[in-house]
């Protein structure tokens, strides 16, 4: 946990770093729900 590491040149590998905070637990959130509702889909198929 060190702020320093934003501040090197070769920081930019990560974007997650500049993204702010709410908006990536957000965007996870949604690729969550998004990911179980593709999981009970295939189970839905799989039971047919």
């Amino acid at each position: 946990m060190t702020t320093q590491h934003q501040q090197q040149p070769d920081a930019d590998d990560e974007p997650m770093a500049v993204e702010p905070a709410h908006v990536m637990t957000r965007e996870k959130h949604r690729a969550r729900e998004h990911y179980e509702q593709m999981l009970r889909e295939l189970e839905k198929q799989q039971q047919k």
